[in-house]
C-alpha cells in the first residue's frame, strides 16, 4: 500500500483537507463569481438545517465531448461538518434546484436548471439552441437556495481533436508524495522544474491538455488551484471516484477506463505523460504509440519499473522537462481548424 493511502486509511483525513476545498478564482475574462441573485427558496432542506451541516464543498464534473455531440453537464453538491478538527461528516444535498451559468463572450449567462438526486449529484442536458461553442468554456453550478457554487471547465471540440494526457503527482509535482504530504505539513507543493513550460509549449503545438489522476474527487478544487498557481494551463481534470485509488492494478484500471470514455467521445490521445510504469500501461490499453508515452524519470525508488520501458523502448523516459522542451517543440502542429478557446487565459 502507497504513503498516500497509508495516510488516509489511519486517520480521519477528511477533517484536515477545508482548507484545500475553496472555490477556485477564474482564470478567463470572466468575474471570479458570477452575479447569480439572491439566495432562493429551498425545495426540501430548511436554511438552519443547511448551516448545521457545514461548509459547502461542491464539485462540478469537467465536460469533455465532440461538437456534434449531446452535451451532459454535471456535478455533485455536498456540505462537510468537521468536529473540533478531527471528525468530518459529509451531507449530500437532496432534491434541491441547481443552476448552471457559462462564461460567453466575456460574461455569464444562464445554461439552465436542473435538480440534485438523493446522492446530490445532478445533470442537465443542454439544449442545441443554448449549446456550448466549440473551445474551451468556463462553467459555475450555483445552489438556488443559498446561492453557493463552485466552478468546473467545458471542452467541446470537433471530432478527432487531439489531446495531451497528463498525470499529476510525481509527474508535474516534485515528488509522488508531495501533495499527500502536505495535506499534514501544510508545506507548499513545488511543480517539476521545466513541467508548465513544457506544457504550455504543448498547448501551443495545438494540443489541448487534460489533467487525470488517481487522486479523490474530494481533491477536485485543491488540483485546480494548484495547476493554475504553477503556471500549468488551463484544462479539463480527471479525478478517481474512489477516495484511495491504490497504485498498480487499480490505477491502471481507473485511468486506463477514464481515458477510454474520453476516446469514445471521439478525441485522440496524441500524448501521454507519467512517471510510473502504470502510466505507461493505462496509456498503451488506449492505444498511445510508444513514442508519444513520456515518463519522467525522476524518484530513484521507481528506476527499477522506469528503466525496463526505455531498455525494451516501450516509452520515451526523460530525466528533464527543459531538455524535453525542443522535443515538445519538433512536434508538429494539431487540431489546425480548432479556434480559440472562449474566454481562454491566453
Amino acid at each position: 500500500m502507497s504513503m498516500f493511502a497509508r495516510f488516509l486509511l489511519s486517520i480521519g483525513i477528511v477533517s484536515v483537507l477545508s482548507a484545500f476545498a475553496k472555490p477556485t478564482p477564474a482564470v478567463n475574462s470572466c468575474s471570479d463569481s458570477p452575479q447569480t441573485g439572491a439566495a432562493g427558496d429551498w425545495s426540501n432542506a430548511r436554511r438552519h438545517e443547511v448551516k448545521a451541516w457545514g461548509e459547502p464543498h461542491h464539485r462540478g464534473i469537467d465536460l469533455i465531448t465532440a461538437e456534434d455531440s449531446q452535451q451532459v453537464i454535471s456535478g455533485e453538491t455536498h456540505y462537510t461538518h468537521s468536529v473540533r478538527g478531527k471528525q468530518t461528516s459529509d451531507k449530500a444535498l437532496e432534491h434541491e434546484t441547481i443552476e448552471v451559468l457559462a462564461c460567453r463572450d466575456n460574461d455569464w449567462t444562464l445554461v439552465g436548471k436542473t435538480e440534485t438526486d438523493r446522492e446530490g449529484r445532478f445533470q442537465l442536458h443542454v439544449p442545441k439552441e443554448t449549446a456550448l461553442r466549440v473551445g474551451l468554456t468556463k462553467l459555475y453550478l450555483s445552489v438556488v437556495g443559498d446561492r453557493s457554487g463552485a466552478g468546473f471547465l467545458a471542452l467541446i471540440a470537433p471530432p478527432n481533436t487531439e489531446l495531451v494526457v497528463s498525470d499529476v503527482d510525481g509527474t508535474l509535482t516534485d515528488s509522488e508524495n508531495a501533495f499527500p504530504d502536505s495535506l499534514f505539513t501544510h508545506r507548499a507543493v513545488a511543480a517539476n522544474d521545466g513541467a508548465p513550460r513544457a506544457l504550455e509549449t504543448l498547448r501551443k503545438r495545438g494540443y489541448w491538455i487534460v489533467y487525470l489522476t488517481s487522486r479523490g474527487q474530494f481533491f477536485t478544487e485543491a488540483t485546480r488551484r494548484w495547476l493554475r498557481d504553477k503556471g500549468f494551463p488551463n484544462g479539463p481534470l480527471r479525478l478517481a471516484e474512489d477516495f484511495v485509488t491504490l497504485p498498480g492494478h487499480e490505477t491502471v484500471e481507473y485511468k486506463s477506463g477514464a481515458m477510454k470514455s474520453i476516446v469514445q467521445s471521439h478525441f485522440i490521445i496524441g500524448v501521454g505523460i507519467g512517471n510510473r510504469r502504470s502510466d505507461k500501461e493505462a496509456y498503451s490499453a488506449v492505444g498511445v504509440p510508444t513514442t508519444a508515452i513520456y515518463i519522467f524519470r525522476k524518484e530513484r525508488r521507481f528506476f527499477k519499473e522506469v528503466d525496463p520501458l526505455r531498455a525494451q523502448k516501450k516509452a520515451v523516459v526523460f530525466e528533464s522537462y527543459t531538455s524535453e522542451q525542443a522535443i515538445f517543440q519538433a512536434l508538429p502542429l494539431v487540431n489546425s481548424s480548432a479556434p480559440s478557446a472562449e474566454g481562454e487565459e491566453k
